[in-house]
């Protein structure tokens, strides 16, 4: 979701989003935002800049776009001051063509439109990277995070935030300047590379469908490219009625059927008015979360592979438009790869613990078929947790080596930002089949013995074949040799005259 009127555009998860700017202020303040895979902003010129900010520039990456993980990115800002907020179409001048060409760095105001389509606009004109300047003086960059919507899925240049004053200083020597290059910039996209082993984490709920269209192209390139050189860790995003969110959007009741443990646990009502509810979405979380571990457990070739594999089966045979989060379907989508559902059945079972909280006097029992709804639960206790102590404020979030992924939740960026995060990144990053996926040495020779006895004997075919026909095609020449010999020097009777002459 994007705020419009130059809002901080933050997507907060499920329904529990406010529009106003205070609000959105304040919930900034309550979670603090992780460093985002370090973007190191510094002016090559002017020297004054230079100067200025010789420590760097704080940027703020957007959620939208394709970062350049691993990249850089030293261009000339440019700026269109017929059309500042960059909400409609624009272009720039021609560059000098006695000059070497260098990328554009577009110089966009915040506000009237969402950064989607500044970013858009900026993209068309030919922009290389935008940077959008604060229209807030005093306000933390890093308080501000570029959200997108559905439509920023198309957009293949990354969009930084920077301050109100950087902005400033910016369009000051800008307008000074005669040379149109006078201001360059210089922006690495980091990802941090500890090892050869990256780590990440997804911090996601069942329900969103931004989420199972990524699951669903990201596994096969998982499961069988990078496989063991990197460890996904899901997370489930818990709301609770603790919470001011959800006491104002009126999860208050032993029965609503958002909430389990009294209301300990919430989740959005997946197909509103439809038979699927939160409660029936809790109960999703646990059993991927039980799959997960089972996929991770010791001597595993892959590990993860397997909840890979249901993400993948379920997507197809439980989400999208299907919304089908009842346990059938689980356990439909967890068989057809494998899994034994007697494991998943004992997990989510084991994982509701304690005594059935007591119910209030107005409540004689719980609407709900699973009498586990009214207990604790060790799974939803541990994903709330993670929620509230990492400050996770949106769904989906990827992080990779414990830095926040920013960019269009794609195949292509994300499949990126990990090769970034390798100190020796795995085959699969520079463009070479994985060797652990690859088929082994002996089902190689195999394959081409076989190969080479299905040619063999489609040559033998083929010459048989060709044989055959060119004895066909002799024996019907001299049938035609024969034929006209005959008629050479046979006579021909005539209907007219029943004589016979000389065909000659």
């Amino acid at each position: 979701n994007a705020e419009y009127m130059g809002g901080s555009s933050i997507s907060i998860a499920s329904s529990f989003m406010f529009r106003q700017r205070s609000i959105l202020a304040a919930l900034l303040a309550l979670f603090a935002v992780h460093a985002h895979g370090a973007v190191n902003s510094f002016f090559v010129s002017p020297p004054e800049l230079h100067a200025k900010y010789a420590s760097g520039v704080e940027t703020s990456a957007a959620v939208f776009g394709v970062l350049p993980y691993g990249g850089v990115i030293t261009g000339s800002i440019v700026y269109n001051s017929t059309v500042p907020l960059g909400c409609e179409e624009f272009t720039y001048p021609k560059p000098d063509p006695n000059k070497p060409l260098v990328p554009m760095i577009a110089l966009i105001k915040r506000g009237v439109c969402t950064f989607v389509q500044k970013v858009r606009n900026a993209e068309r004109a030919g922009a290389a990277c935008v940077v959008v300047v604060n229209d807030q003086p005093n306000q933390p960059t890093s308080s501000i995070v570029m959200g997108g919507d559905a439509s920023g899925d198309n957009i293949n240049i990354p969009s930084l935030l920077v301050s109100n004053q950087t902005g400033i200083d910016i369009l000051n020597y800008l307008a000074s300047a005669s040379d149109q290059d006078a201001v360059v910039m210089k922006i690495a996209f980091a990802m941090p590379h500890p090892d050869a082993h990256v780590e990440w984490d997804i911090i996601m709920s069942p329900d969103d469908n931004l989420t199972q269209v990524f699951l669903k192209g990201f596994e096969e390139l998982i499961v069988n490219s990078f496989r063991d050189t990197q460890l996904i860790t899901p997370h489930y995003y818990i709301t609770a009625c603790a919470e001011p969110l959800c006491w104002a959007h009126g999860y208050t009741s032993w029965n609503d059927k958002k909430c389990a443990f009294g209301g300990h646990y919430c989740a959005t009502d997946p197909d509103g008015a439809g038979p699927a509810t939160g409660r029936d979405v809790l109960k999703e979380d646990i059993r991927q979360k039980c799959i997960y571990h089972m996929s991770v457990r010791e001597g595993v070739e892959v590990p993860g592979a397997l909840w890979w594999r249901y993400m993948g089966a379920w997507v197809r045979k439980c989400g999208g438009n299907t919304k089908d989060f009842t346990a059938d379907c689980s356990k439909g989508a967890a068989q057809s790869v494998g899994i034994d559902w007697a494991d998943v059945a004992t997990c989510y079972e084991t994982s509701w613990v304690g005594q059935p909280q007591a119910l209030p006097s107005s409540v004689a029992s719980i609407d709900d078929d699973d009498s586990y709804v009214s207990r604790d639960n060790t799974i939803l206790k541990a994903e709330y947790a993670y929620k509230s102590d990492h400050g996770i404020y949106r769904i989906p979030m990827i992080k990779i080596n414990q830095y926040e992924y920013r960019g269009t939740l794609s195949k292509y960026g994300v499949s990126n930002a990990l090769c970034a995060g390798y100190d020796n990144p795995p085959q699969v990053c520079n463009g070479e089949p994985a060797s652990s996926s690859s088929v082994s040495a002996t089902a190689v020779v195999f394959i081409v013995l076989a190969a080479v006895v299905v040619m063999a004997a489609g040559a033998l075919v083929y010459r048989r074949y060709l044989r055959r026909e060119l004895r066909r095609e002799m024996d019907d020449q001299v049938r035609n040799i024969v034929a006209e010999y005959m008629l050479l020097h046979d006579p021909v009777t005539t209907k007219e005259s029943n004589d016979t002459r000389p065909l000659l």
